[in-house]
């Protein structure tokens, strides 16, 4: 199909317009042909069909189904990984996804889901139509893996071939699982400090609005609401983390005749430590406080 911006006229040579008129997805010619030049062109077929809503025409439904398996390794992993990111920007992933499965191209690319049933599949996506907008492609299909541990998980991310800053956030995301499976007693006793340094991430936020999206809406707002609340007195020691600019520096314990080494930099974590869990901004006083430290005595 192409159009003429001057003429305001469109040439259709394969009745693609009477096709999106109708709303179907349909391949050109023969589907079995058209997949044998590109079987990616399977997995765009279901992102279209997700992305317009549109359902995929007979023919071209029944090539997929009698291709699927023989997508990889004829198509190289970095384009299929392009094809999930590609899916993922737009509403209705967890859908395509399952489409996938019932097509037989997921657990062509995933083999170990081949005896899981596209109801188990289903239910594993649930929480996707709850998570945050911007939340990464790879984040939306470890839903499909729920026993995954971060050592498993990170296996996957070498599988598909993501990028190191992808690989970096699936490290964080389980950071944040481990902290808040904390049990809650324990997790009160977590210090201010920890706190501080979780929130100064830059993921921080968004890696919490992916586990609450596990959970009924009421307690995924009061969740929510204890983070922001915690952060907001945070705000602080937050941008210090942020900027790298502590109240108290190297200069300042060298002052203190502290000589630069190992001992300095854990004497000056330490009096980070001091001035976020006792709520202390002026450097004397962390000084002060720092000096009746063990770590100051045994330096």
């Amino acid at each position: 199909m192409f159009y003429d911006p001057i003429a305001e006229k469109l040439y259709d040579f394969v009745e693609g317009e009477k096709d999106l008129q109708k709303g179907v997805i349909k391949a050109i010619g023969s589907a079995h042909e058209r997949f044998l030049e590109d079987k990616l062109r399977m997995m765009r077929a279901v992102r279209y069909s997700t992305r317009f809503n549109f359902p995929i025409e007979s023919d071209t439904l029944q090539a997929i189904l009698a291709h699927a398996k023989d997508l990889l390794p004829a198509v190289a992993m970095e384009r299929v990984w392009q094809e999930f990111k590609k899916m993922s920007q737009f509403a209705h992933f967890d859908a395509g996804l399952i489409t996938l499965h019932k097509l037989q191209l997921l657990q062509t690319i995933f083999p170990e889901l081949v005896d899981i049933t596209s109801e188990e599949i289903q239910n594993r996506l649930k929480s996707v139509e709850h998570y945050p907008k911007n939340a990464p492609t790879i984040a939306q299909l470890l839903e499909l893996f729920p026993s995954y541990s971060l050592e498993e998980a990170l296996i996957l991310c070498d599988y598909l071939k993501i990028s190191r800053k992808e690989r970096s956030f699936v490290n964080f995301l389980y950071h944040t699982k481990n902290l808040i499976d904390l049990p809650k007693v324990w997790q009160k006793e977590l210090e201010l400090y920890e706190w501080a340094g979780f929130y100064a991430e830059p993921d921080s936020e968004l890696t919490l609005q992916i586990i609450a999206a596990h959970y009924p809406i009421v307690k995924r707002e009061i969740f929510l609401d204890e983070h922001t609340n915690r952060r907001s007195l945070l705000e602080q020691p937050i941008l210090r983390i942020r900027a790298k600019e502590p109240i108290v520096r190297a200069e300042h314990l060298q002052a203190e005749g502290i000589v630069p080494g190992i001992g300095m930099g854990m004497l000056l974590k330490e009096a980070e430590r001091i001035s976020i869990n006792k709520k202390l901004e002026n450097r004397t006083l962390i000084l002060e406080e720092l000096k009746k430290s063990p770590l100051w005595k045994n330096r």
